[in-house]
């Protein structure tokens, strides 16, 4: 579902994602907008944390250190985006999008 969920904003968002790019250029001489942008990859984290801290205490995910798992799924959607701009032909978001996710998540599955 949020995989749906950021795929669907990364699509949306796609004519504005090279503003994206330089939105981190300008962040790393402008302290209010790495405050920003921390705050913006913090929240996103939490959710994805608490999703997956849910998946391990129902025997769903093996534990894991789940704040770690989520900067790689977020780590792992900043790098498509870079390869997007790069060339939109290499990245179908609704494929590698979701897909890569399903690779992750399938890593993190328990074992019977």
């Amino acid at each position: 579902m949020i995989t749906r969920f950021r795929v669907a904003g990364l699509k949306r968002m796609s004519d504005l994602l090279p503003i994206l790019v330089e939105f981190y250029a300008v962040m790393m001489h402008q302290d209010p907008v790495r405050e920003f942008l921390n705050e913006y990859f913090a929240n996103f984290r939490a959710v994805i944390v608490d999703l997956i801290q849910q998946g391990i205490d129902r025997g769903e995910f093996r534990p894991v250190n789940a704040t770690e798992t989520a900067v790689t799924l977020s780590a792992m959607y900043e790098g498509l985006t870079i390869h997007w701009l790069i060339n939109p032909k290499v990245v179908q978001w609704d494929t590698i999008g979701e897909g890569s996710v399903r690779l992750l998540l399938e890593g993190l599955k328990a074992q019977p």
